[in-house]
Formats: C-alpha cells, sequence, structure tokens
C-alpha cells in the first residue's frame, strides 16, 4: 500500500483520538465542577451518637440546613464513643481510619460534640481535614483553647438557675444531693456546679454523689427526706466504669426517689422522664444556631483567628404531673415557665370552641324560639281568620236564604198545601155512610209523604242557616246541585229564568263540605239570575253542569245568557268588595274563591262566546280510583 493510501486513514483516527479526548476531559471538568458545588459536613461526636440530646440537636441542625440553597450539604458522621471506652487505647486506630476514610474527601466544616471530640479534633484536625472550618457545641475546660478559626455555640452546665428554681418550689429545703457520674463529661458538670452551687446553697447541706452506681443510687435517694433538693447534672459512666445513657439513669432513680429531681444539665430531653423542674436550652433552638454557624462557616471566605461564642436561648420548663405529685405549688414557677403534660379538663383544653358552640347554640335556640312563637301567632292569627271567614260565611248564607226565601215559601206552600186539601178530603170520606177507609189509607200515605217532604226542605234551610265547623266528608256532587237547584227553582221562576242542569251519571264523590258546596252553587246561581234580570225572559237560561275533568278531579260549570262579565272586571271578580250588582256587598264570589281553595280545588270565571258568563270550580275526588 502507498503512502498516498493510508494518509487519509491516520488523519481521521487522530481526529477521533481527539475529539475523545475533549470528551473526557468535558466529563472531568463537569464532574469536578458538581464537586466543587457540594459542601460535605462532619459531625464528630465524643459521645454515642445514639444520645437522645444529640439526635434532637443533629435533627435540628439538618433541618436548619436544609434551606441552604446555593449548593448541596452532604453530611458525614462519625463517634469516638468515650462515655463507653477508653479514647486512649483507641485513639491510634481512629486516627489510621479516619486518615484512610477521608484522605481523597474535602471536609468543608466539622461539627464538634462533647469535649473529647474537641480535643480530638485539636490533635489530629488539620491532619485529618485540612482546612475545614470546626463549629463546637459545649463549653469547653478552658475557653481560650478553641482552635483557629472555629465558632462555638456555648451549651451551659446550668446550675445555679435551677437551684434558684428548686428553692422558689421548697423554700424549706435544708438539703441539696448533687449527682454525676465519673466520665469526663460528668467531671466538666461537677466542677461547674461546685463553683456555683459554693455562693446559692446559703446555710443548706450539699451533698455530692458523683460516679455511685445505679443500684447504690437508687437506694440512697429512696431514704432522702421528702424536702430534699436533688439535682441531677448527668452520669455517662460510674465509677466503676459501666457506661450509662443520662436520661435513662434519670428515670430509674425518679421511680424510687423520696424527693423531687430537678435538672442541673442543659438537656431538654429530660423532661418527661422524672425531672420535675429545670432551666435548659432548647434543642430545637441550639440545633438551629450550630446549623447558622455551619451555614457561615460554608460562606466565609479566609477565617479570621480566634473564635466566637454565640449562646443558645434557654428556658425554664417543668412537668405538671410532677408538681402534683410532689404537691409543689405552680405558682411560684418564675413567669413564662413552660409546663408540660398540662392535664387539662375538656373545658380547659377546648375553652374557645366550647364558648363558640355554646354561642351558637344559644342563636340557634334563641332562632328557634323566635320561630316557635311566631309559629304560634301564626296560628292564632290562622285561628281567628277562619273563625270571621266562618262566620262571614255563615252571614253570606243567610243574605241567600233570605234571597230565595220567595221560593222556600213556594217550595215550602206546595206540600203544606197538599196536606191541607188532603185533610179536608179524609174529613170529607170520614163522614160517609159509610166510610170509605180504603180511600182515607190512600190519602193518609199521601200526607205523610207531603209532610216528610216539607220536613226536608226545612232541614236543607237549617242546615244551611247553621253555623258549623269547617267538615270534608265524601260527598255526591250531583245530589249537592240537585239539592240547590230545588232551594232557588222558585226564585228563577218569579225571575222568569230557565234552570236546567247536564249532570254526568255515575259521577264519583269529591272530597267536600256538603254545606259549603252548596253555598258556593247557590252564590254562583243567584249571581246568574242577577245577571239576566235586564234580559228579554224568554231568552233568561241557567246551565249547571258537572263533570269528571281529570281521573284526580271533578268540574262543575255554572253558564248564564245574560251580558257577560265586563273585560276590565273579569280580573279581580273574585277579589274582595268587587261587584257588578248594584247595593251588592262583592264578598259573595270572594268566599266562594275562598272556600273551593280550602277543598284543594281552582275557581274561575271566563265570557262564553255565545253570550253570558261562566264560572268554573274543580273538586277532588275522593279516591282515585272512583274516577
Amino acid at each position: 500500500m502507498t503512502r498516498d493510501h493510508w494518509r487519509p486513514a491516520a488523519i481521521l483516527a487522530a481526529a477521533a483520538y481527539i475529539l475523545c479526548a475533549f470528551a473526557l476531559s468535558c466529563l472531568f471538568i463537569a464532574s469536578t465542577s458538581a464537586a466543587d458545588e457540594e459542601a460535605h459536613v462532619l459531625i464528630l461526636n465524643g459521645l454515642g451518637s445514639d444520645l437522645p440530646v444529640y439526635q434532637a440537636v443533629d435533627g435540628a441542625m439538618r433541618a436548619s440546613l436544609d434551606k441552604e440553597t446555593s449548593r448541596r450539604v452532604v453530611f458525614y458522621s462519625e463517634s469516638l464513643d468515650s462515655q463507653r471506652f477508653s479514647m486512649q487505647a483507641l485513639e491510634p486506630e481512629f486516627l489510621q481510619m479516619f486518615s484512610k476514610k477521608y484522605n481523597a474527601l474535602r471536609i468543608d466544616v466539622v461539627v464538634i460534640l462533647s469535649q473529647n471530640a474537641l480535643d480530638f479534633f485539636k490533635r489530629y484536625g488539620s491532619q485529618l481535614w485540612p482546612g475545614a472550618r470546626p463549629v463546637y457545641i459545649g463549653t469547653p475546660a478552658d475557653q481560650g483553647a478553641l482552635p483557629n478559626n472555629a465558632a462555638a455555640v456555648k451549651s451551659y452546665w446550668y446550675v445555679g438557675e435551677p437551684i434558684d428554681l428548686a428553692r422558689r418550689l421548697q423554700p424549706n429545703a435544708r438539703r441539696i444531693v448533687v449527682i454525676s457520674g465519673a466520665a469526663d463529661e460528668d467531671i466538666l458538670g461537677e466542677q461547674a456546679a461546685r463553683r456555683l452551687l459554693s455562693t446559692k446553697v446559703g446555710s443548706a447541706e450539699v451533698e455530692y454523689l458523683s460516679g455511685v452506681p445505679q443500684p447504690e443510687l437508687i437506694a440512697r435517694l429512696a431514704t432522702e427526706p421528702p424536702d430534699t433538693i436533688v439535682l441531677y447534672l448527668a452520669q455517662f459512666r460510674d465509677r466503676n466504669g459501666r457506661p450509662y445513657t443520662p436520661r435513662e439513669v434519670l428515670r430509674a432513680i425518679s421511680e424510687k426517689s423520696s424527693a423531687p429531681i430537678y435538672s442541673g444539665g442543659s438537656v431538654e430531653t429530660y423532661m418527661g422522664y422524672g425531672m420535675v423542674a429545670g432551666v435548659t436550652e432548647m434543642s430545637e433552638d441550639l440545633g438551629r444556631r450550630v446549623g447558622e454557624q455551619v451555614r457561615a462557616a460554608l460562606a466565609r471566605g479566609p477565617s479570621d483567628p480566634g473564635g466566637a461564642y454565640i449562646a443558645a436561648p434557654h428556658r425554664c420548663i417543668a412537668d405538671a404531673r410532677l408538681l402534683k405529685r410532689w404537691s409543689l405549688d405552680e405558682r411560684r414557677l418564675p413567669s413564662g415557665c413552660d409546663i408540660r403534660f398540662v392535664d387539662r379538663t375538656f373545658w380547659r383544653a377546648y375553652l374557645w370552641q366550647i364558648l363558640v358552640t355554646l354561642a351558637i347554640i344559644a342563636i340557634q335556640a334563641a332562632l328557634i324560639a323566635a320561630l316557635l312563637v311566631q309559629r304560634h301567632r301564626r296560628r292564632v292569627a290562622e285561628a281567628e281568620s277562619l273563625t270571621r271567614f266562618a262566620e262571614m260565611a255563615h252571614m253570606n248564607r243567610r243574605v241567600s236564604i233570605g234571597e230565595i226565601s220567595a221560593s222556600i215559601a213556594h217550595e215550602l206552600n206546595q206540600p203544606l198545601g197538599a196536606i191541607y186539601n188532603n185533610a179536608g178530603a179524609a174529613e170529607l170520606l170520614i163522614k160517609a155512610d159509610p166510610p170509605r177507609l180504603e180511600s182515607i189509607t190512600e190519602i193518609l200515605a199521601d200526607i205523610k209523604r207531603d209532610d216528610q217532604r216539607a220536613s226536608d226542605i226545612i232541614a236543607r234551610i237549617r242546615k244551611l242557616l247553621r253555623k258549623t265547623e269547617f267538615e270534608v266528608s265524601n260527598t255526591d256532587l250531583n245530589e249537592a246541585i240537585e239539592d240547590a237547584v230545588k232551594m232557588l227553582s222558585a226564585e228563577a221562576s218569579s225571575k222568569e229564568v230557565s234552570v236546567k242542569t247536564e249532570l254526568e251519571s255515575g259521577l264519583a264523590k269529591v272530597k267536600a263540605d256538603r254545606v259549603q258546596l252548596q253555598q258556593v252553587i247557590l252564590n254562583l246561581a243567584l249571581n246568574a239570575i242577577d245577571a239576566m234580570r235586564a234580559q228579554p225572559a224568554t231568552t233568561n237560561a241557567l246551565m249547571i253542569r258537572s263533570r269528571s275533568l281529570s281521573k284526580t278531579e271533578a268540574e262543575v260549570s255554572v253558564a248564564d245568557s245574560g251580558r257577560g262579565i265586563p273585560s276590565e272586571s273579569l280580573a279581580s271578580v273574585f277579589e274582595p268588595f268587587v261587584t257588578t250588582k248594584p247595593g251588592g256587598l262583592g264578598l259573595g264570589l270572594a268566599i266562594s274563591r275562598t272556600i273551593i281553595k280550602a277543598h284543594g280545588g281552582d275557581i274561575r270565571a271566563e265570557n262564553s262566546a255565545a253570550g253570558g258568563a261562566v264560572f268554573r270550580f274543580t273538586l277532588p275526588f275522593a279516591t282515585v280510583s272512583q274516577s
């Protein structure tokens, strides 16, 4: 192969190699840039990482740093566990392990928990984590011994404040017992207590129980006088080297102690495990302050020499259950003390909700009472209205009877006249010789029939005139119409009006008050007779019809051959005091409408195309099946 043949291939291979190298360099730069955007924070705990106080502070710190938006914070955690194991024996191994573990990893900030961790960092921090900024939590034995560039959040051994608090609750106490352990952290706490109590106890006797094993400690406290003040600092390890969790020690001794126990440390997590009261930092506040210092350390450039202490706020806390157990008056606590585990009664726990609920119930009760009063008044008004209506209806019936009095007299005159004539004939037959008894028997039967007819007429009139209550019953509509026609037949004859009926045979009974139904028919018929007064006698005709309008209703129509209703009065013809008759009161039609409405029916008026007016009203059938 000649040089001209392989030269293009070599050029292509070189170009591909350059492109791959460029891509790899871009990936390396990108990964390096991403790594630079991360912040690495190491939490170095000199004691156990499982201690509740450190877990609470750690959680609050991480929650605070979660708000860091400029770059992602990656956490690492190491525990020296010095309260259970000897640091002197394990320190070389820790050093070797941490050197291998963090050799290629940059640590930006080291959060130091406890004095042992601080001592370890001061000896090896620059070797293991070069350039890392330390943030310390606690109070070092020598406050000027912080590493360069360090920030510290003070966590005090509160002793003086809890003693003052205990003396407020137990003003007659003459003895103070201070409990601590034998670990390094325990010794620091006891030293702080001895310095502070030397100026606060006055004449009270003070005894220090340092590093006493738990069984012996429980037995000692069980024999203490009830007015003793027991100040518990912490016990990480007893004098025999046995490790403890301070909170569990507090729980155990509080169950057998014959005197109340106060917290002399800075541990909020003692609350609920036997501590009556104490002055302490809140874990959430402490962790938030640590997070602020870590964020500030990540943001700062070149470090400043020396360190700065930042104090976390502290407050009084008390256990309401133990205050009650030891008969301690919570009113002696300082103002603003946080009293927890308060056994609130239902009323105290939900006072505002209960007050709002009671207010709502009271308002509703008032509204219901007002509605009941209004309902009672309405019923009274309705009863009075019905009474007045019944009186008006009764008066209307009496007026109607007065208008057809001539008709009634004519109708009564027929059976009475027949009785008189039959009685005269019977008298003649009796005087005959011999008496004609068979004919007399027939005459007596006629007299009885005429007497019953007159009695029926009087009974119908008495029913109309009687003042009765509204009573609905199953009523034969056609029979009621026929009775009404009989009562006004003489009146119609005197006015030269022919009365005709077209009643549907077999019509079902309706639900109605018979007397009031006849009153409506008489009102409509009398109005129709009056409307035809000025008409020629040959054209005066009154037609009353009944029919089944639907499966549920029957209809009655009263039609006359008069001039009809003026168009301007048609819409208001049923209103009270509206009349087209000279001297009329205008109440007959209004009463008729009220009666029909009370029966569940309807009434209307219209002009007939053939002339005259037609009034129609409907009534419900007694049962649907009958229709």
